[in-house]
């Protein structure tokens, strides 16, 4: 039960999940698009090698912050 964050997310987070993987940006939008039931989907316009999202917990505001390092 996430929703999109919206706003500047923090700078330095409490928590995080940073990955490098071996997929194109595209497929990462997929992924998040399929296991998270958001309001609107996760489509970026810039396909560079870095993507980051925020999420925010609908149970308890917390933040949810994404970053990977794509191919």
């Amino acid at each position: 039960m996430y929703t999109l964050f919206k706003g500047t997310p923090p700078t330095n987070p409490s928590s995080f999940v940073s990955f490098k993987l071996n997929e194109r940006i595209q497929r990462v939008e997929m992924w998040l698009n399929q296991n998270f039931l958001l309001t609107q989907e996760v489509w970026s316009s810039d396909r560079d090698s870095e993507w980051s999202t925020c999420l925010s917990c609908l149970r308890d505001d917390t933040l949810l912050q994404l970053c990977c390092m794509c191919r």
